[in-house]
């Protein structure tokens, strides 16, 4: 009979179980119906493909124009992963993954938006507004691209997270131009809203984002409004910091760190604080991040059963 040794992460005690035991506990835990859950976990869900594209020469760094990959996918499969991931207790993050929002484009990502948002799902999904649709040349067009796609997303039933906009960082905007930029969208709209703070491990052209106290003065605006952010630095030390302030005002914050997103997740305390509203949704506060993250996508069920545990 071979025994498991597992050490938990941050755990001095070692969990010794065989494999007899093992398969008794993952049966029956296997079989339970993925419970309600006050922490948000939000996949960034993909497409599906149809076969038809491995016809189509492509690879990682050149899968294909938007209008070239809009024409391989299948979009019947690609909402019933969706709702797989519904089913499994998490809610969708549309249009949000770096490479997929980059290289689908807008028009893609409204259809995607749309009928994610037709599925009625039992989480209120969250979206991506950007500026992809504009040729932005000033901070006007950069304020009314991003307006124009949050009311589409939230007409289709949406949260909207505004997507960081390397047009700021490109031209070296200083922290009252952003203030500005994003005091003028926060305005514009209703609530709830999410900030997505992107660093420039995944895209270059955001080094700098958010200079100087920009970002607590931007999410300090209108809490009730803006309830949050996703943070996608690689920074564990810095996203705790962030969270404890978020967390006075009732914010959340959603990791997106590919690196340290389980001890994020897990938190410094296992208490909840408190409880809040997000849209219709009863989220619990407390010194631990939520989550939304692509991979998600491909352990939905073990990482559902393990967000249950939690």
């Amino acid at each position: 009979m071979t025994v498991a040794r597992i050490q938990l992460p941050g755990r001095a005690h070692v969990l010794e179980i065989d494999d007899q035991k093992w398969s008794e506990h993952r049966n029956a835990l296997e079989h339970l119906p993925p419970r309600p859950s006050s922490r948000l976990a939000y996949a960034a869900a993909h497409v599906v493909m149809q076969d038809s594209y491995s016809a189509v020469p492509h690879s990682q760094k050149t899968p294909g124009s938007a209008d070239e990959i809009v024409e391989h996918i299948d979009w019947d499969a690609t909402m019933r992963f969706r709702s797989h991931l519904s089913e499994q207790g998490f809610g969708v993050a549309e249009a949000m993954d770096t490479a997929q929002r980059m290289e689908l484009g807008w028009k893609s990502s409204r259809r995607l938006i749309e009928q994610t948002g037709q599925l009625q799902l039992k989480k209120r999904f969250v979206a991506g507004a950007w500026t992809d649709h504009v040729d932005a040349t000033s901070t006007t067009q950069l304020i009314d691209a991003v307006i124009e796609q949050s009311l589409i997303i939230q007409e289709a039933g949406g949260i909207p997270i505004i997507l960081s906009m390397s047009w700021l960082s490109i031209n070296d905007c200083d922290s009252k131009i952003y203030v500005d930029v994003y005091s003028s969208i926060i305005q514009a709209l209703e609530g709830p809203l999410l900030i997505h703070w992107l660093g420039e491990m995944f895209v270059p052209a955001l080094r700098g984002y958010f200079p100087g106290d920009s970002f607590e003065r931007i999410i300090n605006l209108d809490p009730e409004k803006v309830r949050g952010a996703k943070l996608s630095l690689l920074d564990e030390s810095l996203e705790r910091t962030l969270r404890k302030k978020l967390l006075e005002r009732g914010q959340i914050i959603l990791t997106g760190d590919d690196y340290h997103f389980a001890n994020l997740i897990e938190g410094d305390s296992l208490s909840i604080d408190r409880h809040t509203q997000i849209g219709n949704m009863d989220i619990a506060l407390g010194d631990f991040s939520h989550a939304l993250l692509g991979i998600f996508n491909g352990v939905a069920s073990p990482a559902s059963l393990a967000l249950q545990l939690l």
